[in-house]
């Protein structure tokens, strides 16, 4: 005898899912513990501001807008004699005229700004 129903469904489903899938358990018992793990890791963040007299939520507060922080542009170091316009930082690919001056002889030095 067959029972009809959303019940009777729903168990005829999770009867079909453990018997065809048996990695379903294991896929919920990994989410269980990474659930365990990240509270067991909350715990001991918590635990170290307490130790040392800090409230959490002030260390949070420290780290909050801070992330990666934006490059700032390096300042030039060299600049073409012949233009003062064309400027090079030193790094990266040597411009143009930096290797122009030093293939005419002239040294890096020659070129700081």
């Amino acid at each position: 005898v067959f029972r009809r129903g959303p019940t009777a469904l729903a168990l005829r489903l999770s009867h079909w899912i453990h018997t065809v899938n048996p990695r379903h358990d294991l896929c919920n018992k990994a989410v269980e513990v990474e659930k365990e793990t990240l509270q067991t890791a909350l715990k001991e963040m918590r635990a170290v501001p307490d130790k040392l007299g800090v409230a959490f939520e002030d260390v949070i507060a420290l780290h909050n807008g801070k992330g990666k922080k934006t490059a700032t542009k390096a300042a030039p170091k060299y600049a073409n004699p012949d233009d003062p316009s064309q400027t090079w930082t030193g790094r990266g690919r040597k411009p143009a005229w930096v290797k122009e001056a030093l293939e005419t002889g002239k040294s890096i030095d020659d070129l700081t700004i």
